[in-house]
């Protein structure tokens, strides 16, 4: 985990990127536990996506 974050925080970001990227990253490396996610359908085209990660 530790390399991909390095080589994340090297590459230049894409004009249309958010950045979430590297804050993933940083999550994933920092927790003590995997992670867990889900993803919950609320409606026919919509679902809700919940994260959870133990630092």
């Amino acid at each position: 985990m530790q390399k991909l974050y390095k080589e994340a925080r090297r590459v230049e970001s894409d004009e249309f990127s958010k950045g979430a990227g590297l804050g993933f990253l940083e999550m994933a490396r920092k927790s003590s536990k995997p992670i867990q996610y889900t993803f919950t359908q609320i409606s026919e085209n919509n679902f809700l996506f919940s994260l959870n990660i133990i630092i």
